[in-house]
C-alpha cells in the first residue's frame, strides 16, 4: 500500500494543506491513517477513489453535419 503525506495530496490537487484538512473535517475527503502522533498519511487508493468519484462526466459536443456550400 502506498501512502501520501498531506503536502503530497495538497500538491496533487493544487490546494493549500489547510484546505485539505478542512475537507477532511467536513467529511468531504478520506480519513488519514495515523501512524503516530503528528504523523498522518493518506492512502493513495482512497485518494484515487475519491478523485474518480469527483471527476466530472464529460460528453463530447454534438456532431453537426457540414453546412451545404
Amino acid at each position: 500500500m502506498t501512502y501520501l503525506t498531506p503536502q503530497q495530496v495538497s500538491d496533487r490537487f493544487g490546494i493549500n494543506p489547510s484546505t485539505l484538512w478542512r475537507w477532511h473535517t467536513k467529511g468531504d475527503f478520506p480519513k488519514p491513517v495515523k501512524f503516530s502522533e503528528g504523523c498522518a498519511r493518506f492512502s493513495l487508493d482512497a485518494v484515487q477513489a475519491w478523485e474518480a468519484s469527483k471527476a466530472p462526466v464529460c460528453q463530447p459536443p454534438p456532431q453537426h453535419p457540414p453546412a451545404a456550400a
